[in-house]
Parts: structure tokens; C-alpha cells; sequence
């Protein structure tokens, strides 16, 4: 991705490739949001002959805006991601699994919050040169920490869980923070000890639970990268960009509308199933207090 803008990946699952999964740069690659996605190293035409891809996700571009969000990364033995020195990234509820090289390979200047993200069996999740970083780094090492991000995001921060893995590092410059908390709007982290399964169920292509252009969500929020909200439009074909909290989608120009209605069954949908769109009959009421909102038509 280079020279572009408002990109969104979503469901995807990449393996067996020749080289980097992802890459952006050097140009910018904009606002761009990776979701739900699978990123499968394994292999056995490994450049580390340990049965592991190293080339994972390259993110080089002129001040990019990344968001990485509810992606089962595994099998992976380096730059997972490498991130460069002007790049911004929320990295949230990311289930990082089975590495035997490094995650996290971070050049000086970058800009990145680290969320409720799970490392499972990951012998490096940050590099030596990452460790080395001073400043524009945050992975909300305590729960004290956690409570810096409610001036900036309106919430706290979720804490990062390692399991088997090695050293993460203690970074707190809020300033990531209080930049990601300027965008329009912000994703919405679920607590890491729900992350491996969810992750699990939800990442790669064909798991979705609905084909429905409309999910119930407790948040219509989502990260600094990801696909901005344009509700002014200059003409009849001007499209305007939508978000929610787990999968940023683009809709028409008409505003995106939520449905308050109930089905007179009385039943509720559950959270993330379908809760309206063409030709739906079933219940618009959702459970937990959930709203349903349109994602695209």
C-alpha cells in the first residue's frame, strides 16, 4: 500500500507468501485498518528453518496511520510487525501466538499504543531495538497506566497479556495517546482474557456471523487509522465512510441510522448477529444493552 488513503482489510487470511504478508511505504499509505484478519505463517520453506515465516508485516510509510485490530497473527519468527519512524499505530486485541523470533521491531520515532493484546509462546514480543526506544511508545504495562489513556480516549486502556513469552518492556509516553485520542473517533478494546477466542472464531476469511449489512454493537467507535466518519457531502454520489467498533465499513452517502424497533416475538439478537438490513424480519432488539447499527448497504 503506498500513495493511498482510507484502506480497509478485513477477514482476510494470508499465507505461504514469498516475502512481507504486508507492507506499506515508503510513500504514505494514509488511513488504513487491518481487521480480522489471519496472517498464517506457518511454512516449510521457513528463511529461519524453523517452520515459521519471517517476513510478516512491513509498515515503512510516511506518517501511516495503522490500525491492527482483533488479528491472529502465529507462527511468525520475525517484524511482526516492523514498524517504522514515522508511523502511528493502535495495535489492539491482536492474539499474537507461537514465535520463535521477534513481534514488535520498532525504529525511533515511531508512534504506537499496544492494547489489550495477548502474546502466547513468543520468545521476543519486542526487539532489542525496540526495547531500546525512548520515547512515542505506550503498551499500558500497569493498571495505573491503563487509567492514563481516560483523558485522551474517554476510557481506559486494556492491559496486554504475555503467557510463555519474553520480555515486553515498560513504556508510558502518553503522548500516542493523546495523539490517537485527537481522531474522530476511537476503537473500542475488549479486555485481553476475552481476546484469544474471540480472535480465534472471529479471524479469517468466511468467519462471519452474519452476511448482514448490520451488526448490534455497544460502541460506534473506533482508532485514530481507522476508516474516518464523513457525515458533509459535496454531491448525490459523495460516499461517506462509516466505523464501528470491530469492523470499519464504508457506506452511501445517506447517514448511517440504528433500529430501535423490536420484533414482535420479543426475542433479542445476540451481540454481533444480524439486527436488521434488506429484507430482514427478525428482531431488532439486541441483548446487553446493545445497539444495532448499520455497518454498509
Amino acid at each position: 500500500m503506498s500513495g493511498c488513503d482510507l484502506i480497509w482489510l478485513d477477514h482476510v487470511k494470508i499465507s505461504l507468501i514469498g516475502r512481507q504478508f504486508l507492507v506499506t511505504g515508503y510513500e504514505s499509505a494514509g488511513r488504513v485498518t487491518i481487521s480480522n484478519c489471519e496472517l498464517d505463517g506457518q511454512t516449510s520453506w521457513s528463511a529461519s528453518c524453523n517452520n515459521e515465516h519471517y517476513w510478516t508485516a512491513l509498515f515503512l510509510g510516511d506518517g501511516d496511520q495503522i490500525t491492527l485490530a482483533n488479528n491472529y497473527i502465529h507462527d511468525t519468527s520475525g517484524r511482526s510487525p516492523k514498524v517504522g519512524e514515522s508511523s502511528t499505530i493502535h495495535a489492539v486485541n491482536n492474539y499474537f501466538e507461537t514465535n520463535k523470533g521477534h513481534n514488535f521491531d520498532i525504529e525511533q520515532g515511531a508512534q504506537i499504543l499496544l492494547e489489550g493484546n495477548v502474546f502466547q509462546d513468543c520468545k521476543t514480543p519486542m526487539s532489542e531495538a525496540a526495547l531500546a526506544v525512548t520515547s512515542g511508545l505506550f503498551n499500558t504495562p500497569t493498571s495505573s497506566d491503563a487509567a492514563k489513556c481516560s483523558s485522551a480516549l474517554g476510557r481506559e486502556c486494556q492491559l496486554n497479556t504475555l503467557t510463555d513469552s519474553g520480555d515486553f518492556g515498560s513504556f508510558t509516553d502518553t503522548t500516542v495517546v493523546t495523539a490517537i485520542g485527537k481522531a474522530d473517533s476511537i476503537w473500542e478494546a475488549m479486555a485481553a482474557d476475552e481476546v484469544a477466542a474471540y480472535v480465534k472464531a472471529h479471524a479469517g476469511v468466511g468467519k462471519l456471523e452474519s452476511s448482514s449489512s448490520s451488526t448490534s454493537s455497544s460502541s460506534s467507535t473506533t482508532s485514530a487509522a481507522a476508516v474516518k466518519a464523513a457525515e458533509e457531502t459535496t454531491s448525490a454520489s459523495t460516499a461517506s465512510a462509516t466505523t464501528s467498533s470491530k469492523a470499519p465499513a464504508s457506506t452511501s452517502s445517506a447517514a448511517a441510522t440504528e433500529s430501535t424497533g423490536a420484533s414482535s416475538s420479543g426475542a433479542t439478537v445476540a451481540r454481533w448477529g444480524q439486527c436488521g438490513g434488506k429484507s430482514y424480519t427478525g428482531s431488532t432488539t439486541c441483548a446487553d444493552g446493545a445497539t444495532c447499527t448499520v455497518q454498509n448497504d
